[in-house]
């Protein structure tokens, strides 16, 4: 009778997500392996001029842990609170600091002890510009042009 009823009477989509986006609710999850309503969803929201984040758990192909993770995350980004302790309860984990000013002059990539002389284009296989504003060249194959 579900599957008979559903196909015969009118599902009111759009009424309900108007209905929910009026209550103040901006993250939307379709928990389904071929998300299909995310994009209704945003249309309606994007209609109604409010900004929402509407993502599906799963994707046709992709079930597992990962595609979970990342719908988690893409929601978290939206705005739904997620208890990340709980998530990541026993796998060793474990937060780190992260710079809370952008130019806190701390580097966080390695150490090339092959370069020793700054702007020695050379020693990593690029060709010297001989222009005030570039610092290296790259010859395009096949041709005597520069990139």
């Amino acid at each position: 009778g579900y599957w008979y009823r559903n196909l015969r009477q009118t599902v009111r989509f759009e009424e309900s997500v108007r209905a929910l986006l009026g209550d103040g609710f901006q993250v939307f999850v379709e928990a389904s392996a071929h998300p299909v309503l995310t994009m209704g969803v945003e249309e309606t929201a994007e209609d109604h001029g409010t900004r929402v984040t509407a993502v599906g758990s799963l994707r046709r192909d992709e079930g597992g842990l990962e595609r979970f993770m990342t719908s988690l995350a893409e929601a978290y980004v939206g705005g739904a609170s997620v208890d990340w302790a709980g998530v990541f309860a026993g796998t060793g984990a474990e937060r780190v600091d992260l710079p809370t000013y952008a130019f806190q002059r701390t580097h966080f990539w390695l150490e090339s002890e092959v370069i020793d002389v700054a702007g020695d284009v050379a020693s990593v296989g690029l060709d010297a510009a001989g222009h005030p504003l570039l610092g290296a060249a790259v010859p395009l194959p096949g041709s005597d042009g520069f990139l």
